[in-house]
Parts: C-alpha cells; structure tokens; sequence
C-alpha cells in the first residue's frame, strides 16, 4: 500500500511540474530561467517510463505510459505496463481508474493536488519561491538541471527538472524516507491541439466507484 501510494504521490507531483506557472518571471534568480521553460508550454504531450528506488538505489518499481496535459489545470495520465492504471483530472474532479482491480476513486482535484507538490508548482494560489529554494545544478550530454529545495519539510527533500534543447526531458524526486522516482519522457510534443473530452471521465459499468 505505502508503494501504491507513494507511485501516486510521485505521478502527482510530476503532473504538477507540467502545470507550474511562470508567477515570478521578472526576477533575476535561477527561478526566472527555469519559469520560462515550463512557461512556454500551454499543452504537452508525450510518452515516459518511471523508476522507483528504494533508499539503497535497488529498483522497485518501473512503469511506462502516456500523458497528455493541457494548462492550467488539466492531465491525463495513463499508465499501460506493467499494470494499467488511468489518472484523469478536468481541474474539479480526479479520476484514478485501476483497471485491474476495476475500481475508481473519485476525488477533489483541488484538495488531493494539495497534498503533494504539484499544487505548490500550480501557480494557482502560491509561486513556486513561496515555497521551494531554486538552483542551477551541473548536467550532463546538454542537459540543463534545476533543483527545488522545500523551504519547509514535508513529503520531499527535493526535486530536479532537467530540460535537453529547452525542452523537458527527465524530472527525479527525493523523499522523506530516502526514495527516489525518475521520469524519462520521450516524444515530447510542445503544444499539440488537445481535445478537453480527454480530460473527462465516465466510470465503466460494472466497476466499484469510491467517491
């Protein structure tokens, strides 16, 4: 269970990456360049694979998917090995659909996002330096990193965002207990049209509804 919950947790906060909004552009900070990265994009697409570690770097757990996200508040994430699982949020309501079990648990997007990073990163109500120390860190093969240190404890010790040619590339997340997430994305397409059906979500008939 606590695997289960942290692999959300995780998928949470990256989605949260994704819609982070520029709030703090005009300062002269690693914050501003890092804004105007994440800023440049109103949608996105793309396929990743996720990698949970434990806290002696063994892997735990490896999934793959797809993800579309549309700004400001709008994802669809959809994981297809090794167990499919669909998390679809239309700024409202959040949908996690696990297909396996055929279940679905309804809940506040609002109030769930609020429990991990991803609200932080949201620029709905707070900027990102409200919260998180941001700064430059050395990359490799052209890739260009940043590093979000919580200015208070809480579920993460960090999170990195590594951008190659100005686009995103990977994202990787420390937690609290020493377990680390990475996310390769490949396929990135900047701004595709996306239609806001895909972000809605009906319960099949014949699964077990948690609201």
């Amino acid at each position: 269970m606590k695997t289960q919950k942290y692999y959300i947790y995780s998928l949470l906060s990256c989605i949260g990456i994704f819609l982070a909004h520029a709030a703090l552009a005009n300062e002269s900070n690693p914050s501003e360049h890092l804004y105007e990265l994440l800023n440049r994009a109103d949608a996105l697409s793309s396929t990743f694979e996720q990698r949970i570690y434990d806290g002696r770097g063994e892997v735990m757990q490896t999934s793959t998917g797809e993800m579309m996200i549309l700004r400001p508040d709008k994802f669809r994430w959809e994981v297809k090995a090794p167990d499919e699982q669909l998390l679809i949020s239309n700024g409202e309501k959040l949908w996690i659909y696990d297909i396996d079990l055929e279940q679905v648990i309804i809940e506040d997007a609002q109030q769930t996002l609020g429990e991990t990073p991803a609200t932080l990163l949201s620029g709905q109500t707070n900027t990102i330096a409200d919260h998180f120390t941001v700064s430059c860190i050395t990359g490799r093969n052209g890739e260009e990193w940043f590093r979000l240190v919580p200015l208070e404890e809480g579920m993460f010790q960090w999170i990195e965002i590594g951008f190659r040619e100005e686009h995103l590339h990977r994202m990787r997340m420390l937690d609290s207990l020493g377990q680390r997430s990475e996310f390769y994305f490949t396929g990135v397409i900047v701004n595709p049209r996306l239609n806001t059906d895909v972000f809605e979500f009906t319960p099949p008939e014949g699964v077990d509804v948690i609201e």
